[in-house]
């Protein structure tokens, strides 16, 4: 099978955090579906699932999210939610971070006035001392 980075010609490693609800029953992952995000070159990382089903909310889900922070073996990792589907290759989202003269300030978040911020989509990039 072709690797999933390959189809957008993207140099980026793709990562997948996956959690199970605490409304499942199963309380398993689907094999096939683990096997085929595998064999697309997709690295996996599974997140516990909530013990009680009362704590698994909007609010809670939203916090979640910031577990790309564990990915420090990256200087840059685009967040993606689940929704979101790329129509080209974004690797120069990555290249214009890197570059001094792009126009990227530190510390940005982009908002409206129906959002503080974007959950949805955003770029976290790690600043070395």
């Amino acid at each position: 099978m072709m690797r999933l980075k390959y189809v957008l010609k993207s140099q980026a490693d793709v990562v997948v955090f996956l959690q199970l609800s605490s409304h499942s029953t199963s309380g398993k992952y689907n094999r096939d579906d683990i096997q085929l995000l595998e064999s697309l070159g997709v690295k996996i990382k599974f997140i516990p699932r909530y013990r009680d089903t009362k704590l698994e909310c909007f609010y809670s889900l939203m916090m979640e999210k910031f577990r790309i922070l564990s990915l420090t073996e990256y200087s840059r990792v685009l967040f993606m939610d689940s929704d979101m589907m790329p129509l080209c290759n974004l690797d120069y989202l990555f290249e214009l971070s890197e570059s001094p003269d792009s126009g990227y300030k530190e510390n940005i978040v982009l908002g409206w006035m129906g959002e503080p911020a974007h959950g949805g989509f955003f770029l976290l990039m790690r600043q070395d001392d």
